[in-house]
């Protein structure tokens, strides 16, 4: 799991609340180390996860914060609750072509090449940051130019979590109807 206090929001998926939650943040001095944004079943709402290194109580303090901004739906620190938590990372790597097998197979089961050009090959690799981690350790006798990676993303385990329940119905609870279906993209 990641390292630091992991914050979920419920947000409106509005332009400007990206800025008024990280903003909050950084003007409680706090150093964001991860930020993921992304909607939900219900568009009109977007998740965010927030890792910041800090302790329980300044976190603590921060969720109270946020509560406040109108956009904000719902927050918590989540850091002790169970969930899972997955993270993407693009890894370039040169001169490549002629070790694609053992690239491949060092590579593990969780990494697939999502490009190949000439002699550069890229993999998409999905796990939690330690496994990230690793993989890369993995990769060291390979021409590693760089990487991208997402953050983390979090989902509880527990369904009746307010976080994991979906967001329709606790507004159509709220308001008595359930919005449209939506279609749901992953890249994973």
């Amino acid at each position: 799991m990641s390292e630091g206090r992991v914050l979920s929001a419920l947000v409106a998926n509005r332009p400007g609340v990206l800025n008024r939650v990280s903003g909050l943040i950084r003007r409680r001095g706090f150093n964001i180390e991860n930020l993921t944004v992304g909607p939900t079943l219900d568009h009109s709402i977007s998740r965010m996860t927030i890792v910041v290194n800090v302790g329980a109580a300044p976190a603590d303090q921060a969720v109270r914060q946020l509560a406040k901004l109108i956009d904000v739906v719902d927050v918590r620190d989540i850091t002790d609750e169970e969930r899972v938590e997955c993270e993407l990372m693009l890894i370039r790597i040169e001169n490549a072509a002629q070790r694609r097998g053992a690239l491949v197979d060092r590579a593990g089961p969780n990494a697939r090449v999502v490009a190949e050009v000439e002699d550069v090959v890229i993999l998409a690799v999905n796990g939690t940051g330690d496994e990230l981690d690793q993989m890369l350790e993995r990769l060291r006798g390979f021409d590693v130019k760089g990487i991208a990676r997402t953050g983390i993303v979090s989902m509880m385990v527990d369904e009746t979590h307010p976080h994991a329940v979906p967001h329709w119905a606790r507004l159509a609870e709220r308001d008595g109807e359930r919005p449209e279906e939506t279609e749901v993209m992953s890249i994973l």
